[in-house]
C-alpha cells in the first residue's frame, strides 16, 4: 500500500517534480516570477512535500502558499520565517528517518 499523500496523480512527488521545475522555469522566464517563490517551490518539491502539507506545518492556508510560489504574492519577514522553520522542520524530520 502506498502513501497517497506522496503522489500526484499516480506518479511519485519526486518524480512528479522534474516535470514541474521545467514548466515553472519556463512560465518565470515569460513572466519574471518572484525568485523566492520560484525557490520555496522547487526546495519543497525536491522533498516531497505537498502544498497542503506544507503549509499545515508552516501555519497558513494552502492557497497562500501557492500565491506566495507563483509570485503572486510577496511574503512578510514573519511568513518568510514560518517558510524558513518549516523546511528546517522537514529536514529535521528526514535525518531522523534516515537513522531508523
Amino acid at each position: 500500500i502506498r502513501d497517497r499523500r506522496n503522489y500526484i496523480r499516480g506518479v511519485p512527488l519526486f518524480q512528479e517534480a522534474a516535470h514541474q521545475k521545467a514548466a515553472i522555469q519556463s512560465q518565470n522566464s515569460r513572466n519574471g516570477s518572484d525568485a523566492f517563490g520560484y525557490e520555496v517551490r522547487m526546495q519543497r518539491l525536491e522533498l516531497g512535500i505537498s502544498q497542503r502539507r506544507f503549509s499545515t506545518v508552516a501555519g497558513f492556508r494552502q492557497s497562500h502558499l501557492s500565491d506566495i510560489e507563483r509570485g503572486l504574492h510577496q511574503p512578510n519577514a514573519k511568513t518568510r520565517k514560518k517558510i524558513e522553520i518549516s523546511f528546517q522542520t522537514f529536514a529535521d524530520i528526514g535525518k531522523k528517518s534516515d537513522h531508523v
